[in-house]
């Protein structure tokens, strides 16, 4: 790696007419404060604002302001905030958890007064409800940050280790800290032949990227992954003023150095950036990386995210947006996502099949809104042109949907839907207060539903429960009690109301009864085992969403299973064995053990795959027992015993196991003795 040229850049003040514009927005937010928007006073300070951003604008395509505890971070340096007004506005700012501003070049007086208004009427802590409402207020071209105030103490004392000029650390601050899509850096051309330099090469550029991890250890992903996602995007936009190529290259090796930082970090880098932010899809560098993953890779990340993140974050939000652009039909992605979930039902991963599954709804319910904004649209069309043409058809068919939402059913819809909405916010304060009386009230809801036995609505709003709960990590308060929103006689009439109205079994059709097994899998687990207890084809489309249902509840359903064997009839054990290979629990090991001598060939017979599936070491002296034994006549049975028995040694894959085999080869009936050789 070459070394590191410096900066020809002095710290001086803050720029005048920064310094004057930072003014100006505190005395307008002051303002703000005590005057209703449209008051001329408040009007006159806007005003002002806006021509001291103007000036500060010039020469720049955007202005970056970071906010420290007690020092202002412009252009790669930290000015002490000097000026009781100035202080005064970084109080303000941490009060509110607002660390930058990013404002551009292009914001309108409109949006200028939405901001100053929106930053006037928040209360402590309220960063984030700020974010919201710039959103909401359509408020394009300004931004805040809500990075942590340790951020820049850590980042100053980690580039003071790694760069020994003072200002060279100026560089690489603004490097790392600076938002994407906030302007371009002035470097010498002997600067950027080093950025250069060191983006081709690819061991020194990864073992750059893993020693700012380490230094960055102590913030929290979240905020590593802003921080990361600006420093590639920052080096990519500077690559491509040089060489298109250049960028591209960078974009192809990054791919596999955030491989290397791990996939939780490496989903906090990809998703901390909305694509919706760039006017154009030049200026997305991380865009651009995501295009470099192959499908499957890309697929992954997707699964990493809610498995990571969750899917109500901003991070998968990111991400799926990126992923709706990249597939441009819905339906394309949503095949592949089926794809790795018959994929992981085959290799009975319960885990990974649960968050397949989720990202799966997350889809179907994307489809869906598309849907009924289409729907929606075309009745305001239909509305729009009965109006102009002075007919009453569609009025007459808008009044009656007005008057069917005021009725009873309608409004137990809504109450359910608000508090969902509720539950889904994640305050902190939810699960101790408000959380028991809500489920209580959400729980009545659903059994005046159920009472009327409208399934399907309330169907959806156990979906809309599931999707709610998904950032909520296991073992959380919130999971817990709502296991309790629904007994286990008010499941099993939804879950059969459900199934009735299935017939192709596909995502949209099962997603209500998918939503009632994750959430309550102990109660919908029995019914689940009714049903493939007693099912006649186990090829067709209920059987295999059974199958897939079974195996993603896993190893929940051990209790269960041992309860059921010991209640079983004969011809109902080996179907009960087929439950456990699906659902993969270790905790059936014994119960597997007691049936590989059991005198009915076909309960025998299925132990021993059992035992193999479940790679059950204490299985090993009967499987070698029944591998080896010798008879003067080797019926079928004993022969498909055998046969099944060196499989499941195979399967249980230990040492032990292996020496089985060995004597198998050296010991055994000759169809054995080469069966055993195409295993090991």
């Amino acid at each position: 790696m070459s070394t590191r040229p410096p900066i020809d850049k002095t710290q001086d003040a803050l720029p005048g007419t920064v310094n004057d514009f930072v003014l100006a927005l505190m005395r307008a937010i002051n303002t703000g404060r005590l005057y209703a928007p449209g008051h001329e006073l408040l009007a006159r300070h806007i005003k002002l604002l806006n021509g001291a951003l103007q000036k500060a604008m010039t020469g720049r395509d955007s202005l970056f302001v970071g906010l420290g505890r007690d020092a202002i971070f412009f252009e790669g340096s930290f000015y002490k905030a000097k000026d009781p007004s100035l202080r005064k506005l970084l109080t303000f700012f941490h009060f509110l958890g607002i660390s930058y501003l990013l404002i551009g070049k292009r914001i309108s007086s409109e949006e200028l007064e939405a901001f100053v208004t929106i930053l006037a009427g928040a209360k402590k802590g309220e960063g984030r409800d700020v974010v919201v409402a710039l959103g909401r207020e359509n408020v394009k071209n300004a931004r805040i940050g809500l990075l942590d105030y340790a951020i820049f103490s850590t980042l100053q004392e980690m580039a003071s280790r790694m760069i020994q000029e003072k200002e060279d650390e100026a560089l690489w601050l603004q490097l790392i800290l600076q938002p994407a899509g906030s302007g371009s850096f002035d470097l010498s051309e002997e600067q950027t032949q080093w950025l250069i330099l060191l983006c081709d090469d690819r061991k020194g550029l990864r073992d750059m990227f893993l020693k700012l991890n380490q230094d960055l250890e102590g913030i929290s992903l979240n905020q590593r992954g802003i921080l990361f996602n600006n420093f590639i995007h920052n080096i990519g936009n500077i690559l491509s003023r040089v060489d298109t190529a250049k960028r591209k290259s960078f974009a192809v090796t990054m791919v596999g150095i955030l491989d290397s930082l791990g996939s939780r970090l490496k989903v906090q880098i990809l998703g901390s950036t909305d694509p919706d932010d760039f006017l154009d899809r030049e200026s997305d560098i991380v865009g651009e990386v995501l295009d470099e993953l192959k499908d499957d890779q890309f697929l992954e990340v997707l699964q990493e995210a809610v498995r990571e993140v969750g899917i109500r974050s901003a991070a998968f939000n990111n991400l799926f947006k990126s992923a709706i652009s990249r597939y441009r039909d819905p339906d394309l992605l949503l095949e592949s996502v089926r794809a790795k979930i018959r994929l992981a039902a085959e290799q009975r991963a319960s885990q990974d099949l649960a968050y397949w599954q989720n990202l799966e709804q997350v889809l179907v319910r994307h489809k869906e809104t598309a849907e009924f904004h289409a729907r929606y649209r075309d009745q305001i069309e239909g509305l729009a042109a009965s109006i102009s043409i002075k007919g009453l058809t569609v009025e007459d068919q808008e009044i009656d949907r007005l008057l069917r939402t005021l009725g009873r059913d309608s409004l137990r819809r809504s109450k359910a839907g608000l508090i969902i909405d509720l539950i889904s916010q994640g305050h902190e304060g939810l699960a101790k207060n408000l959380l028991p009386p809500l489920l209580d009230r959400l729980g009545e809801l659903l059994g005046q539903l159920l009472g009327k036995k409208q399934y399907g609505v309330a169907g959806d709003l156990v979906k809309d429960v599931y999707l709610a709960l998904g950032d909520y990590p296991e073992g959380h308060p919130i999971r817990e009690k709502t296991d309790s929103l629904l007994s286990s006689e008010d499941v099993k009439p939804l879950f059969h109301g459900l199934l009735d109205q299935c017939n192709t079994y596909d995502a949209k059709q099962t997603g209500a009864l998918d939503a009632l097994c994750h959430l309550f899998p102990l109660k919908a687990g029995d019914l689940l085992t009714d049903l493939f207890l007693g099912l006649d084809d186990d090829q067709g489309d209920q059987a295999r969403w059974i199958r897939t249902s079974l195996t993603r509840l896993g190893p929940q359903l051990g209790k269960q299973l041992i309860h059921r064997f010991g209640e079983a009839r004969d011809q109902d054990i080996p179907r009960l064995l087929d439950i456990v290979i699906l659902c993969g629990s270790r905790n059936m090991v014994a119960e597997v053990i007691g049936f590989l001598q059991h005198p009915a060939h076909d309960v025998r017979l299925k132990a021993i795959e059992a035992a193999g599936a479940l790679r059950a070491e204490e299985a090993v002296p009967l499987l070698k027992e029944t591998a080896l034994h010798k008879s003067f006549l080797r019926t079928k049975k004993q022969k498909s015993l055998q046969a099944a028995s060196v499989n499941a040694l195979a399967g249980i894959g230990t040492e032990s196991a292996r020496k089985v085999l060995r004597q198998v080869i050296e010991e055994g009936p000759r169809d054995l003795r080469s069966l055993c050789q195409d295993l090991t």
